[in-house]
């Protein structure tokens, strides 16, 4: 009876080692999402800049074309007014 007794520790003992690495992997696998969500976040911090950069270049770029339109208006005005006096 003891020897049976003592296969089933060793076999307890085996699934408990087995259970101890998955357990370890577990751990492993969710330092490395907490990286990735790290890593994540800080992606995220810097998309937001850079989308924040790019309506601001947009802006400028909208001022920069209605005041070349305005330009282009006041010569087109100018070219009729000269045209029609002459």
């Amino acid at each position: 009876m003891s020897d049976a007794m003592a296969r089933i520790d060793q076999r307890f003992d085996a699934v408990e080692r087995r259970l101890d690495a998955v357990d370890h992997r577990f751990e492993a696998v969710d330092r490395r999402f907490d990286s990735v969500d790290r890593r994540l976040d800080t992606v995220s911090v810097e998309l937001r800049e850079v989308r924040w950069e790019l309506a601001a270049m947009n802006r400028q770029f909208g001022r920069f074309g209605w005041a070349l339109a305005g330009a282009m208006f006041i010569q087109f005005v100018v070219i009729v007014v000269t045209r029609a006096g002459a």
